[in-house]
């Protein structure tokens, strides 16, 4: 009976494996929509398919990503792969349509591309891509989106231009910054931050570390620690590398304004952050400069794990 039972439990395992592979071999139809110019919209519905199912065949066959290099700049194509060793996606949708978005400097967007991520413990977690897009076609960058109806919130069309425009470049920056984690990029985090920067960094006591399933931790144990730029940037380092995947969601978007200066904006998030075996969740405020809207520069980031406390906002700082 325990030899049978053994089969048995086999062939159940090796079933849900050929199953979990075939659903990650769909392949996806594309079908992006830009009246302005069906050329162009044509040779980015290439692109984004040549991704999704070059995506979902690897992921498949636990390959590394190949990308041509006709539809993709080599920062998109060194961004991605960097994503695909620490986050692998695939798509399981048979066929998606997207609207070309334009966006600044002749550039374009696509957005709820609804993906599934590998969550390192095997099993995957709902996610959606934004796929940024140059003036030629080529892909330049992707990036894990906010939650839709969390982003619909945040860009309501009734907002006055320049206001629409600030919170476009924020949305795009908190994305970029979220997902700059899951590539483990180093690069990003030491770009964005101020040289100037307060950071505080609070982390819940977690008396158990050994644990093979990550919880989130008590939130009422916590230690904070004030740092530098040079501190915070050595101290993430370390933790990228003893981390084979981070994942970081953020949820509770609320965007504010300094009344004393309009390029200073205070970005309050819901954070839940995962690694392999710790994970906690609260709140992260960044205030950002974006007197230079090519360059967004991070002069404080704080974190709390509680919203009943006073929680850091732009009142909390003196710029």
């Amino acid at each position: 009976m325990d030899t049978v039972f053994k089969i048995r439990v086999f062939l159940i395992i090796l079933f849900l494996s050929v199953f979990a592979m075939v659903q990650a071999q769909v392949r996806t139809e594309v079908t992006v929509r830009y009246r302005s110019n069906q050329e162009l919209a044509n040779q980015i519905e290439n692109a984004v398919a040549q991704l999704i199912n070059e995506a979902n065949s690897s992921y498949a066959g636990q390959t590394k990503l190949s990308l041509d290099s006709k539809c993709f700049t080599a920062l998109a194509i060194n961004r991605i792969n960097s994503i695909w060793e620490n986050s692998p996606f695939y798509c399981a949708e048979g066929s998606i349509q997207l609207n070309l978005l334009k966006q600044a400097a002749a550039n374009f967007e696509l957005r709820n591309i609804p993906v599934l991520v590998n969550n390192g413990a095997g099993d995957v977690e709902n996610a959606e891509l934004v796929i940024n897009v140059n003036a030629v076609g080529k892909v330049e960058d992707i990036s894990f989106a906010l939650d839709y109806h969390m982003y619909t919130k945040i860009m309501d069309n009734k907002l006055p231009a320049r206001e629409y425009r600030q919170k476009k470049i924020i949305t795009d920056f908190v994305e970029n910054y979220r997902t700059a984690y899951n590539r483990k990029d180093i690069a990003f985090l030491d770009e964005v931050f101020s040289d100037n920067a307060l950071i505080i960094v609070g982390r819940v006591i977690e008396p158990d570390l050994t644990s093979q399933e990550v919880k989130l931790a008590d939130p009422e144990k916590v230690e904070y620690v004030k740092q530098n730029k040079s501190e915070y940037i050595s101290h993430t380092k370390r933790v990228f590398a003893s981390n084979k995947q981070i994942r970081v969601f953020f949820d509770d978007i609320d965007i504010s304004i300094s009344p004393k200066n309009d390029n200073i904006y205070g970005v309050q998030l819901l954070q839940t952050w995962r690694g392999d075996y710790y994970a906690d969740k609260g709140y992260l405020f960044l205030m950002i400069d974006f007197t230079d809207d090519e360059h967004p520069k991070i002069y404080v980031r704080t974190w709390q794990p509680e919203k009943d406390e006073d929680l850091f906002d732009l009142g909390s700082f003196v710029f």
